[in-house]
Order: structure tokens, then C-alpha cells, then sequence
């Protein structure tokens, strides 16, 4: 089944935009593959359609021709740059081939965020994330567990949850 050009480049793009700094390897590669193929195919039609003596109506069925040839290879190879895409960048991870792992024969890599988003994370919530010392720890220093020069954080039974009542 051959998709429509609309809804193939979407289906790249909209994967490939989430994780570009992942995909774009791929995008890009891919893109200057279809660029090659298609300004040699091009010139080689070119040089057909010149040197030949066709009638103007077989000129334009043989550009015809050409243009929906490239047309469907284009999307061809854009529909398996999708695949590759999906298989290897689902679910927010990155999923390579690995012959040593018995499971599912891959990796699974999570690359998480951009480093600017963790600069950020950290900027908004200033001390409110930060691990408190534990309760051994801040024995020895001397410091009461709970006062001011150490936050307590006080954990609520699951059980308490608005959900389970």
C-alpha cells in the first residue's frame, strides 16, 4: 500500500521533530540520498529527452513518466525512513541491534532530556528537589532531624489518596 505524500513526510516529521537530536542522523542522510538519486536520474532524463528526436507529446509522457517514478520512490524510501525511525526511537528511547542479548536481540537506551532542561529544572525549583541529608547524617553534624538547616520531607501513606477513599 503506498501512502500519500502528506501523510508519510508527517509521520517522519512528527517523530523525527520530537527527537531530532536523535534522528536527524538519519533525516539528514536520508535526504541527501533521495537529493543524489534524483539530480543523476534528473540529468540522465535530461540528456534522453534532449538527444532524442521525440514528438513534443512523447516528451511530455516520458517527463511525465519520470516524474512519477520519483514521485513513488520518494515516498518509498521516506515510508521505510518512517520504519526505521519508529523502531528505533519508540517510546522515548533508542533502540539499537545487539546479537548478545538474549531477550530481544537490542539495546534499549533512554538519552534523556537536553542538558539546557535539567539547567532548567534546577533554576525553577532551586533547594525544593534537593535530597536531604539522612537521618545518620545529620546526627553526626550535630543538627536536629527536622529543623531548618535540614528540610524533613514528611511521606503520606498511599493509602490516604482521595482515589482510594
Amino acid at each position: 500500500m503506498l501512502l500519500k505524500a502528506f501523510t508519510v513526510f508527517n509521520l517522519v516529521a512528527n517523530l523525527a521533530y520530537t527527537r531530532w537530536r536523535d534522528a536527524s542522523p538519519l533525516v539528514v542522510s536520508a535526504a541527501q540520498a533521495s537529493t543524489a538519486t534524483f539530480q543523476t536520474s534528473l540529468a540522465a532524463t535530461d540528456a534522453n529527452l534532449t538527444s532524442g528526436d521525440w514528438t513534443t507529446s512523447e516528451m511530455a509522457a516520458l517527463a511525465t513518466a519520470f516524474s512519477a517514478a520519483c514521485g513513488t520512490t520518494l515516498l518509498q524510501q521516506w515510508t521505510q525512513l518512517f520504519g526505521e525511525l519508529f523502531v528505533l526511537l519508540r517510546d522515548g528511547y533508542t533502540i539499537t541491534a545487539d546479537a548478545e542479548d538474549a531477550a530481544c536481540g537490542c539495546n534499549v537506551a533512554s538519552t534523556g532530556y537536553e542538558p539546557s532542561w535539567y539547567d532548567t529544572i534546577a533554576e525553577d525549583t532551586g533547594n525544593h528537589l534537593l535530597v536531604p541529608p539522612s537521618d545518620s547524617a545529620t546526627a553526626k553534624k550535630g543538627m536536629a532531624v527536622g529543623s531548618d538547616a535540614s528540610p524533613k520531607f514528611k511521606p503520606k501513606s498511599k493509602l490516604l489518596l482521595k482515589a482510594l477513599q
